[in-house]
């Protein structure tokens, strides 16, 4: 009867967690991708006053116009409604704004509604500088 070494032992034991680990990680990853693609808002561009940023939407089925938002100054809460851009086609997945004065030292932020009716809402940029 042959027997079995310490090291040998030892050997399996290190495989075996290895192995365990290797497919606890490629488990997690696949867990925490997005396979679906949902719906998602973005803005992008420069926060200064002047310039033009753009709001773009994709991965979902939207309805309605963008939303543009603000913050309080200074301070990424008290969101409020800052335009409702009028006659928008309502498929179209980009608008742009001007950034004015009036928003100085505000955060910005857009969304959108889905056709499911959630509001999706943008990354923020600020705070927005002087020109």
């Amino acid at each position: 009867m042959r027997s079995i070494s310490m090291k040998s032992i030892m050997k399996k034991t290190i495989k075996l967690f290895g192995v365990t680990a290797l497919l606890a990680v490629v488990g997690l990853s696949f867990a925490a991708c997005d396979t679906e693609g949902g719906p998602n808002v973005n803005i992008r561009g420069i926060a200064r006053v002047g310039e033009t940023v753009t709001a773009s939407s994709e991965g979902g089925e939207f309805t309605g116009n963008f939303r543009w938002e603000f913050s309080a100054v200074g301070e990424q809460r008290d969101w409020g409604a800052w335009l409702f851009t009028p006659g928008m086609n309502t498929g179209a997945t980009l608008q742009n704004m001007e950034i004015g004065s009036g928003a100085q030292g505000r955060f910005i932020r857009a969304s959108r509604l889905t056709v499911g009716g959630d509001r999706i809402f943008s990354n923020v940029l600020g705070p927005i500088q002087a020109y």
